[in-house]
């Protein structure tokens, strides 16, 4: 599986439906991505949950795709597609670890719960 963070620039109408295998729903989606200063747009397609997610998202919101491409051949043609399996909202990490420092806010321990896993300590 692939990964890419890129800025959501537009998405297709959300179509959902029902078929003999039970409920869809499909939407089709392109981002864009600056690489050595040019901007690229790719285009996704997502379904189920990750389709649900990409409605969620507004124009313009840095998103992280987790994907898989898949190829087929028709007429003696190939055909790519990029296949969203998952998508959720870009956190920059450099924010996250400067929050982490000394001095920032400390986590309440009502927050986190820690267990002891009975495998790796045994009481005696």
């Amino acid at each position: 599986m692939l990964r890419l963070t890129a800025r959501l620039v537009s998405k297709s109408l959300f179509k959902e439906g029902t078929n003999k295998w039970g409920a869809y729903q499909i939407v089709r989606f392109i981002v864009q991505k600056q690489h050595n200063k040019e901007k690229k747009k790719i285009i996704f397609i997502a379904m189920g949950k990750a389709a649900t997610a990409v409605q969620d998202f507004p124009i313009n919101e840095r998103i992280t795709i987790h994907f898989e491409p898949k190829c087929t051949m028709f007429n003696g043609k190939w055909y790519t597609e990029l296949k969203a399996t998952s998508v959720e909202k870009y956190i920059n990490r450099k924010k996250v670890l400067e929050s982490m420092k000394l001095g920032a806010e400390p986590i309440e321990e009502k927050e986190y719960t820690y267990q002891s896993d009975a495998q790796l300590f045994d009481k005696e």
